[in-house]
């Protein structure tokens, strides 16, 4: 599959739109049945569509630990798109925000976000976009 920086600033748009709303089907449809998401690059992956769905939804088993509605907002842009890869740059800003993101989305593809927080600013770079699901 050839990316464009469309397909890949599409599904970016959507990942924080389902962040901003914890939509389910939002979410669901960002991610393959075969897809691992981690909040962090060193955790172990969240595997599965449905389980990516649950724990988004759901933290730890409890909603009251996700992001408050309204605190969260972020724009990624394409930096460098080849073939199935790319690099995405961005800010994220609110409460809560996540200190990094590796999504294995299938098939050896990953996204991968590593976050620097400061002040309740973060600076994000994404690396390794493959296969996006649902573009």
């Amino acid at each position: 599959m050839t990316l464009t920086h469309e397909d890949v600033q599409t599904w970016l748009d959507r990942y924080v739109e389902a962040w901003r709303t914890y939509e389910p089907a939002a979410i669901r449809d960002l991610f393959s049945e075969d897809a691992e998401y981690r909040y962090h690059p060193w955790d172990e992956p969240v595997s599965g569509r449905d389980a990516i769905l649950h724990d988004w939804v759901e933290p730890a088993g409890d909603a009251s630990t996700r992001d408050t509605p309204g605190t969260y907002d972020a724009r990624y842009e394409p930096w460098v798109v080849e073939g199935d890869r790319a690099v995405a740059v961005g800010v994220s800003d609110g409460v809560g925000v996540r200190v990094g993101v590796r999504v294995e989305v299938g098939d050896g593809v990953s996204v991968g976000v590593a976050v620097a927080v400061c002040v309740g600013v973060a600076v994000a770079v994404s690396v390794g976009v493959g296969v996006l699901v649902g573009v």
